[in-house]
C-alpha cells in the first residue's frame, strides 16, 4: 500500500523574514537521502486570515 505524505514548509519566520535558501536545501537533501525521492509542488503565498 503506497501513501502520500505532505510537509508544508513556512518560507518566512514570524517576523516575516524569508529563511535562507540553504535551509530548504538542506531540507530537500534529507528527504532525498532518507526516501529516495522528493516531489515539490511550489505555490505563491497565501495570507493568513486572522480570526473573527
Amino acid at each position: 500500500m503506497s501513501y502520500l505524505d505532505q510537509i508544508i514548509l513556512p518560507v518566512t519566520d514570524n517576523k516575516g523574514k524569508p529563511f535562507p535558501k540553504k535551509d530548504f536545501i538542506e531540507v530537500r537533501k534529507t528527504l532525498l537521502n532518507k526516501f529516495n525521492g522528493l516531489t515539490v509542488f511550489l505555490h505563491k503565498s497565501i495570507k493568513t486570515c486572522k480570526p473573527f
